[in-house]
């Protein structure tokens, strides 16, 4: 788990740097489908 959860970790820092990428808030949603971008914002 603990390496899924660095893939998650490193996903939700590239959201955050880059919000407009829609093809990494796809590939987010697929690792962890109860993230959403609006939680990443928070």
């Amino acid at each position: 788990m603990n390496e899924v959860q660095g893939t998650i970790d490193k996903l939700q820092t590239t959201v955050r740097w880059d919000p407009d990428q829609s093809e990494l808030v796809t590939i987010l949603k697929i690792w962890a489908p109860g993230v959403t971008p609006q939680q990443l914002q928070q």
